[in-house]
């Protein structure tokens, strides 16, 4: 449960629930007339609510600026035909307009597991995917032949009893160290913009470190 402005500079409510299989959905409480109306009513609970999720993920008030953000979850290119367990999700997060619309405000790519936030750029749109492993994650743009793709920027997640070890060598290679933990050290990589098909899909190394994250 999260409270914060949640419509026409209203505060409200927010309430997440879990669903069978793992997904979730939120439903939204505001005040009028001295009264707590749901926003979303019985549809909450539906696969259909436009509030529904594949996975259990939280509201939050993610750029901490009052407003309450509602997570919905994006495919990203060439995951169509995998099991939605294995889909490195991306999250839009949205604002409720009190019309019944959901209103994106930015995208993150959250990854619970190994522990780190990327916010997306806005200049990003569906030709740029990502690859995932149990030691981090990958960013590319997929050129006009839906085959070839060109990275843009890698993220690697190290054991911190490792890390004093490959240290020299990650650096040596071109990464830098974004964040450490009391478990990990997280270190990333921005490529040349020469081959991606808009520069703006590009990050420098300190767009990149301000993007960055790691979660709680």
């Amino acid at each position: 449960m999260i409270s914060g402005l949640v419509e026409d500079g209203r505060y409200g409510i927010v309430l997440d629930a879990s669903l069978s299989g793992g997904a979730s959905f939120s439903e939204v409480l505001v005040e009028r007339e001295g009264k707590l109306i749901r926003r979303f009513g019985t549809s909450g609970a539906s696969n259909k609510s436009p509030t529904y999720r594949f996975d259990f993920r939280l509201t939050e008030d993610v750029d901490r600026d009052g407003w309450v953000e509602i997570p919905t979850l994006i495919s990203p290119v060439g995951y169509d035909r995998v099991a939605k367990r294995d889909v490195p999700w991306i999250t839009l997060w949205n604002h409720w307009d009190s019309e019944g619309n959901m209103v994106p405000v930015f995208r993150t790519y959250d990854d619970q597991s190994l522990g780190f936030r990327i916010m997306l750029p806005q200049s990003w749109d569906n030709t740029v995917t990502l690859t995932r492993n149990d030691q981090g994650i990958a960013f590319a743009e997929v050129q006009e032949d839906g085959i070839e793709r060109v990275k843009i920027l890698e993220v690697i997640v190290i054991k911190r009893s490792d890390a004093e070890q490959v240290d020299a060598q990650m650096k040596s290679l071109g990464y830098f160290e974004l964040s450490r933990t009391m478990d990990h050290f997280y270190y990333g990589k921005t490529f040349s913009h020469d081959t991606l098909t808009m520069t703006e899909f590009g990050m420098t190394e300190q767009q990149l470190a301000d993007a960055f994250a790691v979660l709680n």
